[in-house]
């Protein structure tokens, strides 16, 4: 049984999309904060993931800012990630090749 994921279905994909949107505003701090309206329901779920991570701080004025140490720590994570799966597939390819399965 195949299991698929489509990117950026998961709340961890649309709060991560909210605090990049917000970090390249340059929200970083309370005195930097952004209004941001979400355009619809997926965005505004994103949000309210974000904020219940702590990931993104929303002040008393109704603006937004990314919370620097989370974000550092997410964008670390991905990085990871894509490590991961970058020598997932090499560990793949080489067993592939080790049994023979590339020979013509």
């Amino acid at each position: 049984m195949a299991l698929v994921v489509v990117a950026g279905s998961s709340s961890e994909g649309r709060k991560c999309r909210v605090a990049r949107h917000l970090f390249r505003d340059g929200a970083t701090s309370q005195w930097s904060a952004r209004a941001y309206e979400p355009r619809n329901a997926l965005e505004r779920g994103g949000l309210e993931a974000a904020i219940a991570s702590g990931l993104v701080v929303r002040t008393e004025a109704g603006t937004y800012f990314v919370n620097p140490v989370r974000y550092e720590a997410m964008r670390t994570r991905q990085r990871w990630a894509i490590i991961a799966a970058v020598a997932l597939i090499l560990i793949g390819l080489a067993v592939l090749y080790l049994t023979g399965e590339f020979s013509s």
